[in-house]
């Protein structure tokens, strides 16, 4: 069963309604191999027949797994490690360091730490966060900041992918992709054939479905957002609205992280300003 050019164009027209992502022409026989399960699954005759139940309103579980089928979930634990090694070394020192100080001037307690993961995927991102909060937090010794202290909202709008991330389990190949054995060693328990997230680490992370084109106004004073290779997918509008969105939910010297080939829309500078550590580039919330 193969997928026409006019229901190609529909696909492309309904996954940009719902998930902002922007499939271009080549992407059509993508389309059908990641298209062609829910057809079996949900005994549907052609491709038209998917795309009519898909927009019928009663659908909306279908059109959830419509979408996940077409979302990639590309990840991996520290991807592209420098925005990591960046995070140790700069960031979080940097956001720890403004806590402790606002803390003693105004004798309140030390607030916490809020970040957010915005594609989660499959939790290799989060965790990865969880991982330099806890070699920071253990660099700050006799402050009394623990890990308890920070909270990672991760999201992503794929419920199947969010599923695996709160699981916590990986294999050996998911591990071998950007684990050092000393994470592994602290950080990692075994678990059969796989590798499991410490207790630790999984109480700092809150995994959430969550679209970010849709309302997201409660989500606001976080000190750190983390959106890395997203932005990339979207067309331009939807990158608009997004870049706005995740600046708006940060605090005052909040700071914002995308990935390496991505660009913020024109505007930016009047709300932000960019720091440089290494190479890696991030913003912060003026």
């Amino acid at each position: 069963m193969h997928v026409t050019k006019e229901e190609f164009d529909c696909i492309r027209s309904l996954v940009n309604a719902y998930s902002g992502l922007s499939l271009t022409q080549d992407k059509l026989y993508l389309a059908q191999s990641r298209l062609l399960p829910l057809l079996t699954k949900h005994r549907l005759g052609s491709f038209a027949e998917l795309i009519e139940r898909v927009q019928a309103n009663n659908q909306s579980q279908l059109r959830d797994e419509f979408v996940e089928a077409m979302v990639t979930n590309e990840t991996s634990f520290n991807r592209d490690t420098h925005p990591f090694d960046a995070l140790r070394t700069n960031v979080l020192p940097m956001l720890i360091a403004n806590k402790l100080e606002r803390m003693q001037r105004q004798g309140i307690p030390f607030s916490k730490v809020r970040v957010w993961s915005v594609a989660a995927s499959t939790g290799q991102e989060p965790y990865s966060i969880a991982m330099a909060i806890a070699d920071s937090v253990a660099k700050f010794g006799g402050t009394k900041i623990t890990c308890d202290q920070f909270w990672i909202l991760a999201s992503d709008i794929s419920e199947r992918a969010l599923n695996v991330a709160r699981l916590a389990t990986y294999m050996e190949l998911e591990m071998s992709r950007g684990i050092s054995p000393e994470q592994r060693a602290k950080y990692f328990v075994p678990n059969g054939k796989k590798w499991e997230v410490v207790p630790q680490l999984k109480g700092m992370v809150e995994f959430r479905k969550l679209n970010v084109l849709q309302n997201v106004s409660d989500l606001v004073g976080f000190d750190l957002v983390f959106c890395r290779n997203l932005l990339y997918y979207f067309d331009e509008q939807a990158r608009i609205t997004v870049s706005n969105k995740m600046i708006d939910c940060l605090n005052p010297g909040g700071i914002l992280v995308i990935g390496s080939a991505e660009h913020l829309p024109p505007g930016w500078e009047s709300r932000l300003r960019h720091l440089q550590f290494g190479r890696t580039v991030v913003y912060v919330k003026q």
